[in-house]
């Protein structure tokens, strides 16, 4: 059975490359192509934080088309694309479950359920959680060395 599929892609901030929108719907373009699936919207907030769902159009437009019927799959990359914030995404799953639509993310590449869904959520926490401490490490590394650089070339 082909499937009905709302696309949904967010760009948190300025830091983001100003492509990743793009490149978030081209990911799923492919993931929906791979299932014969029918892609029949595409929904996106540029340069919006993930922790508030009011302050986002396009997952308020996506909640309402997925309520009005028709709709199979809410699609997209991650758990954290869609939001940051545990509550706020059970939210949004339970209410696309009371309208007859699943929630997939293309990196799990499958339904979300409940506890998938928490799961989801805490691992991508901690996978931001640990490139940004990567990324402090890599800075101190970087200051270290030149440090050791400096002091070296002394006479």
């Amino acid at each position: 059975m082909t499937k009905t599929v709302l696309f949904y892609a967010r760009r948190a901030t300025d830091r983001q490359h100003e492509v990743s929108i793009n490149a978030q719907i081209e990911l799923g373009k492919e993931f929906i192509s791979k299932r014969s699936w029918k892609l029949v919207g595409v929904f996106t907030d540029p340069m919006v934080g993930g922790m508030n769902d009011q302050t986002r159009p396009g997952i308020q437009a996506l909640l309402k088309c997925a309520s009005e019927g028709n709709i199979d799959v809410v699609l997209c990359i991650s758990m954290d694309r869609l939001s940051r914030d545990v509550a706020h995404s059970s939210m949004v799953c339970k209410e696309l479950l009371e309208h007859g639509v699943e929630l997939w993310t293309i990196a799990g590449d499958a339904p979300v359920a409940d506890v998938g869904l928490a799961i989801r959520a805490l691992l991508s926490r901690e996978m931001e959680d640990q490139s940004r401490c990567r990324a402090r490490v890599a800075a101190m590394d970087d200051r270290q060395f030149i440090s050791n650089e400096h002091s070296s070339a002394a006479p």
